[in-house]
């Protein structure tokens, strides 16, 4: 600034000095390199002051880009209505203290359903007012041309217990239904958009109905690991059958034999394939082992500690809910074009549990695709529809480890000690759930869905690897954002997946 201001000084100085040359009658030197140095002042001021119109042309610019964005999802709109949201979306998106003073927004819809909107802003000059130039006018125009392809979307957003904190979990909501709104518009049920919502924490959470009635749950104990915790050939769901007052809350384990990566349909001619209920056990008796922290029941039996875990005539004819702890997260939602019950199920997320990312992201992928266990999504090869995916977390996948024999707290991958994701090492295990995030991601993206990533706290070099790995391109990781930024990226998501095409 202060060259600015000196760059200026000189300028008026030396107009002023030229005015006395001119009186001069004498051949003068001086008096001709004062009069070349005004121009030569006046030019590099002039520079200056189209900079600052370059600048604030391009502040309108992605201003205006948020207004078509906003005009251009919501269909059936007449001219006036147009300008009125166009108006709101940029007001709201060019900062009040920026460069120049923009005028009101112009729309001129087309013959052929396009329309052209335009603002002009009025920037005061700095330096080529002395030459009579006192205010610049920079104008700004977009070209909305609508596009034909439609969008199917899920979220894939971390509702683990850390989101409780710092009020991440409501600034999630926040941006999330700031997207919600961008591409819905205020169509209550778009038929060219459609979403669909996976809150995911150690597991994932299904409508119990839908799935026991549509075939996708081992309901007989034939999955590979589904008689882990129970003796007597006893499985999750015969167990439930000798309780009182006890069922399943709708919360899976991950799938067995590399399922849990795929979006295979659950068969009962292909065991592995199908769902295994999260059934949390009755950890044995805090007196005898202090150290686990799912006691909720007498063990009924003397013994080790598999022996007292595994006792399933302990839960004959008792009440309990804690086979469903940590179930508590919501049900999947599949897709949907339904705003409102969209932005209400927002509403009501919750935070609880680990972290297991790589479950998320396999559910988001069976939420596109069109085969079982959800079937809403139109076929991959169907051009007129974009496929999207957003996989939000706070945090690096999780082993919450226990100093016991099963090394850790129950989880969709069982017990550390059982090895189900080949290792008995926290650490490894860990980075093992990163390389099936990042197989889960490559396979949507062969299939051309568009994958974008959001990493919501620092972490460790692996998770932030896998996460940048996991987007479909650099522009499509947002690493760290704040609340205000959190939002500033589901705009910019939005904004690639808009069914407009800009063109400036």
């Amino acid at each position: 600034m202060a060259f600015v201001r000196k760059l200026k000084m000189l300028t008026r100085k030396a107009a002023g000095a030229l005015a006395g040359f001119a009186l001069c009658t004498s051949a003068n030197m001086t008096m001709m390199y004062g009069i070349a140095l005004v121009p030569t002042l006046g030019a590099a001021g002039a520079a200056i002051d189209m900079g600052r119109a370059v600048a604030v042309r391009q502040r309108l610019i992605e201003a205006l880009d948020a207004a078509a964005l906003a005009v251009g999802s919501t269909p059936g709109l007449t001219t006036a209505q147009m300008i009125q949201k166009a108006q709101e979306f940029f007001n709201a998106n060019f900062p009040p203290d920026a460069l120049g003073t923009p005028g009101t927004i112009s729309v001129t819809p087309l013959q052929d359903g396009s329309a052209v909107m335009a603002i002009d802003a009025r920037l005061d000059t700095t330096f080529i007012g002395i030459f009579g130039i006192e205010e610049l006018q920079v104008r700004a125009e977009i070209a909305m041309v609508p596009e034909n392809r439609a969008l199917e979307m899920v979220l894939s957003l971390d509702n683990t217990g850390s989101m409780g904190s710092n009020g991440k979990l409501e600034s999630l909501k926040s941006a999330s239904k700031s997207l919600v709104n961008i591409l819905f518009g205020d169509n209550p049920a778009p038929e060219k958009t459609r979403m669909g919502l996976v809150p995911f924490s150690e597991s994932v959470r299904l409508t119990t109905a839908t799935a026991i009635n549509n075939g996708w749950m081992d309901m007989n104990g034939q999955a590979p690991w589904a008689r882990l915790h129970f003796d007597n050939n006893k499985h999750p769901f015969a167990v439930w059958q000798t309780m009182r007052s006890s069922t399943w809350g709708g919360c899976v384990e991950a799938r067995a034999d590399g399922h849990d990566e795929l979006d295979t349909a659950p068969s009962v001619t292909s065991p592995a394939t199908l769902f295994v209920p999260f059934f949390q056990p009755d950890e044995p008796d805090s007196s005898a082992y202090p150290n686990y922290s799912q006691n909720y029941m007498s063990d009924g039996v003397a013994g080790d500690e598999m022996a007292r875990l595994r006792n399933s005539a302990k839960y004959v004819n008792r009440r309990s809910t804690r086979p469903n702890q940590d179930c508590n997260i919501q049900a999947v939602m599949p897709l949907t074009n339904n705003k409102a019950q969209i932005l209400s199920y927002l509403d009501g997320m919750k935070a609880q549990g680990y972290t297991h990312i790589a479950e998320g992201a396999a559910w988001g992928w069976r939420l596109l695709s069109p085969t079982a266990p959800f079937t809403e999504a139109v076929p991959y090869d169907n051009q007129e529809w974009i496929k999207a995916f957003v996989l939000l977390s706070d945090g690096e996948n999780t082993i919450p480890t226990r100093t016991t024999a099963l090394l850790s707290d129950y989880t969709a991958y069982g017990y550390l000690s059982e090895g189900r994701l080949g290792t008995t090492n926290a650490a490894e295990a860990a980075r093992r759930q990163d390389d099936k995030t990042q197989r889960i991601c490559t396979r949507m993206k062969d299939l051309g869905i568009r994958v974008y990533t959001i990493l919501l706290e620092e972490a460790g070099t692996a998770t932030v690897n896998m996460m940048r790995n996991c987007a479909s391109s650099p522009e499509a990781f947002f690493p760290t954002p704040t609340g205000a930024e959190l939002e500033a990226a589901f705009q910019q998501i939005a904004a690639d997946l808009t069914n407009l095409r800009l063109a400036k």
